[in-house]
């Protein structure tokens, strides 16, 4: 499983981030809110983890060693 540039940008924004919400991170790249959410949606369809919040998904990141 491979994330894009893009993707893995996010996850690691939430996990330096830990109180972050998805406007914080969009405000942070400089995106809209949907992009967060666009990106953390096929982010959850890659991992298998539907409901998975992004800092849930930025550890599993961190733990696979995909960021």
């Amino acid at each position: 499983m491979r994330l894009t540039a893009k993707q893995a940008r996010i996850l690691k924004s939430f996990y330096e981030n830990p109180s972050a919400t998805n406007g914080d991170i969009a405000k942070l790249h400089h995106v809209t809110v949907e992009a967060v959410v666009f990106h953390l949606k096929a982010i959850r369809r890659k991992f298998c983890m539907p409901n998975t919040s992004g800092h849930v998904l930025a550890n599993v990141a961190i733990l696979h060693g995909l960021i």
